[in-house]
C-alpha cells in the first residue's frame, strides 16, 4: 500500500474513531502526568509516554502497518515495556477485531518489538462486547463520554 493509501483506506472506517482516539490519547496523557504504574514479569513499569498512530517500519524503511495508540511504560532499571490500543468504537465483528490484533502482534514481532502487549479496546456498552471480552481477554471496556 502507497501512503495515501494508508489514508484513503480510512474511508470506511467507523467516524467514532477519531474521536475514541484523541480521548484515550488525552486519558493517556493524564495517566503518564500521575505516574500511573503496572506490574508485568514482576517489574514495576510507570507510564513514560504516548503515540497515536505509531507507524511499525522494519529494516529498509518498510513501512508495514500502523498500531492506534502506544503507551510506553518504563522501570526504574530501564527496561520499557509498550501497551499498544487497537481502537474499536463499534464492534462490526468480533472475530475481526481479534485478527486485528493479532495482525498487530505479528507486526510487532516482525519488526522486533519485545516486551508489549496488543490490547483490544471497546465500548462497555456495544452489544457485542461482553463477547469479545470472553473471546479475547486482552479487552479492556471503556465507558461513553464526549471526547471533548
Amino acid at each position: 500500500m502507497t501512503p495515501s493509501g494508508w489514508d484513503s483506506d480510512t474511508r470506511y472506517r467507523d467516524a467514532g474513531h477519531d474521536e475514541m482516539q484523541i480521548r484515550v490519547y488525552r486519558d493517556w496523557v493524564g495517566g503518564i502526568a500521575e505516574k500511573y504504574e503496572i506490574t508485568r514479569e514482576e517489574r514495576k513499569y510507570v507510564a513514560y509516554s504516548v503515540q497515536a498512530e505509531i507507524p511499525l517500519v522494519i529494516e529498509k524503511n518498510k513501512l508495514l502497518g500502523f498500531a492506534d495508540i502506544g503507551v510506553r511504560f518504563q522501570a526504574e532499571d530501564g527496561r520499557g515495556w509498550w501497551q499498544f490500543y487497537e481502537l474499536k468504537p463499534r464492534i462490526g465483528s468480533i472475530g475481526g477485531v481479534m485478527r486485528q490484533c493479532e495482525a498487530t502482534d505479528f507486526l510487532l514481532r516482525r519488526i522486533g518489538c519485545k516486551n508489549y502487549e496488543v490490547i483490544a479496546l471497546v465500548y462497555a456498552d456495544d452489544p457485542k462486547a461482553i463477547l469479545l471480552e470472553e473471546l479475547f481477554p486482552r479487552t479492556v471496556l471503556l465507558k461513553r463520554k464526549d471526547a471533548s
